[in-house]
């Protein structure tokens, strides 16, 4: 086997491969045996017919599944011989060939960069975790109260700040309705029945919140909207309304009674207990937030440090991912498909850059897993498909079983390795930093 290497690009090859027919005389055989014993030819009982027959019979199908079934053999081959680090194939070009004279085909194929990785044993961290305050809890108590207080019927007749209330409203821009303007906006043109929490940033429209404060039951006001110009809906961007506005029905917000039984479905006997719990819990969230920003700052310097250039194919594959998932939460924010088209140069622009730096960052903490030889173990494996399953809500075996499927398995060893080195980075930089 003749093999050729050409390098094309700073992490693509295209491999050549020629093979002589002598080489590919057993497989050839093999395959030409099963068309004997299993085809069918004019004149003659199934697997009866002479060899040289079937070949002139079936030559164009030998020939397809004789390239099918050694062009990836002899790729494998190709590979090992050369020890290439090969990551994606790119593309497989149309390969020749003939029993006499044997098998030619190129594919290309992106490989792992070769690089060198920066003195990273000697990084340090920011090491302060965010205090909580009695403030903080207080606020936090504040937001428990209010998620599980719950809204009921009130004989006033005056709307107060935190009520839900109950409106139709209509908005105008000068003899227009807004609805003609915005059509795919309905929500925020007007509405019957619609129930809103008088309470800041809540409003359905600007100014909303603030005149509400005060109306009266089934007496008709006007509110003036401005809308910001940078408004995620195009349509209303920088245009000034005015609403009519109705209150039809006000609820009053009811506070849970700091009672035993409304406590012990917390798992505590007292307020004091249940703030315990919720400065527990934001300390926690803090050293979480604390470990997020070490994690970056690593992965900052590792960035910084390190420069050479990734495999393209894995960049567009996940850039892809990103700008399908970007576009997603732009529309749901209520962006319409026309500003995705007119944005979407942008949106690709950004994703490619980010993906780049993603692919690079784990090229170099998978260097570093190997480097230190981090390992995983079937046991971290089996655990971490469990809480996978757990989130998905599926079983861990109907997961496994996917991923297996997918051959996913080995690239999931490989994320909780670079998982495994950042972590052994970030306690590295907290010891040294501690140790200054």
């Amino acid at each position: 086997m003749n093999i050729r290497i050409e390098n094309i690009g700073p992490c693509r090859r295209l491999v050549h491969v020629d093979v002589p027919a002598e080489e590919i005389g057993p497989e050839y055989d093999k395959l030409v045996s099963q068309y004997v014993r299993y085809g069918t030819v004019p004149g003659f009982r199934q697997g009866k017919a002479p060899k040289s027959v079937v070949e002139r019979y079936y030559a164009d199908e030998i020939a397809k599944d004789a390239r099918d079934r050694l062009v990836p053999m002899f790729y494998r081959r190709a590979v090992q011989e050369n020890k290439l680090p090969v990551v994606t194939v790119v593309e497989a070009r149309s390969a020749t060939f003939s029993a006499t004279e044997g098998l030619t085909f190129s594919v290309t194929v992106d490989v792992s960069p070769d690089f060198d990785l920066p003195k990273y044993q000697k990084i340090t961290v920011n090491t302060e975790v965010q205090p909580v305050t009695d403030e903080d809890v207080e606020r936090e108590f504040e937001r428990f109260v209010e998620r599980h207080s719950r809204y009921a019927p009130t004989a006033k007749k005056t709307v107060a700040a935190g009520d839900m209330v109950q409106i139709d409203y209509r908005g105008m821009v000068g003899d227009r309705p807004l609805i003609e303007l915005a059509p795919n906006d309905k929500a925020v043109c007007e509405g019957k029945g619609m129930w809103v929490l008088v309470k800041e940033n809540r409003s359905v429209f600007p100014g909303l919140c603030s005149a509400l404060a005060g109306a009266e039951i089934g007496r008709e006001f006007t509110v003036k909207a401005k809308f910001p110009d940078d408004y995620h809906s195009r349509d209303l961007a920088g245009k000034e309304a005015v609403y009519t506005v109705t209150v039809r029905a006000i609820r009053e917000k009811i506070p849970p009674a700091m009672d035993g039984k409304f406590l012990e479905q917390f798992h505590v006997a007292s307020e004091a207990e249940l703030k315990a719990q919720i400065r527990k819990e934001l300390e926690a969230n803090a050293e979480r937030q604390a470990r997020i920003k070490q994690e970056q700052e690593i992965d900052n310097w590792l960035l910084k440090e390190t420069h050479f250039d990734v495999p393209e194919s894995l960049v567009q594959r996940r850039a892809e991912s990103r700008v399908r998932e970007t576009i997603r939460l732009l529309m749901q924010r209520g962006m319409t498909e026309q500003d995705v088209v007119k944005n979407k140069d942008a949106i690709m622009s950004s994703a490619l850059e980010s993906s780049r730096d993603s692919v690079r960052l784990e090229c170099i903490l998978g260097r570093i897993a190997a480097q230190e030889d981090v390992k995983v173990s079937d046991e971290e494996i089996d655990e971490t498909v469990r809480q996978m399953a757990q989130a998905e809500g599926i079983s861990p075996e109907d997961l496994r079983m996917r991923l297996e499927k997918e051959d996913l398995i080995e690239e999931l060893r490989l994320a909780l390795g670079r998982q495994k080195a950042l972590d052994m980075l970030v306690e590295r930089a907290k010891k040294d930093r501690k140790g200054e």
